[in-house]
């Protein structure tokens, strides 16, 4: 493989999602132009606690409704890390900015 100047490192995941019930469905460029969409869903009959990991720095997210409409900011973690929790077998959309 050839080196590169860049800072981000060679092999790498751009979203890391726990647990395994939580499964990303989209993920894709917010309709207005400004940040992405994150859209997962919890396939269990339980509400589970969510942690998600990004490669890529992110200043602030929030929790959308299916029209993107902002709803509640979310706390990024020092680490970048969005912990958040997800009702049984509900849709999750979240903006990244």
């Amino acid at each position: 493989a050839e080196k590169h100047p860049g800072a981000l490192p060679s092999t790498a995941s751009l979203i890391s999602l726990q647990p395994c019930d939580f499964v990303l469905s989209a993920l894709k460029p917010a309709q207005d132009g400004h940040g992405i969409i994150l859209r997962g869903w919890n396939r269990s009959g339980e509400t589970v606690p969510v942690t998600i990991r990004l490669l890529l720095p992110f200043k602030k997210a929030f929790t959308t409704n299916l029209m993107e409409e902002i709803e509640n900011e979310l706390n990024l973690q020092p680490d970048g890390s969005l912990n958040l929790e997800a009702g049984p077998h509900r849709i999750v959309t979240i903006r990244l900015e």
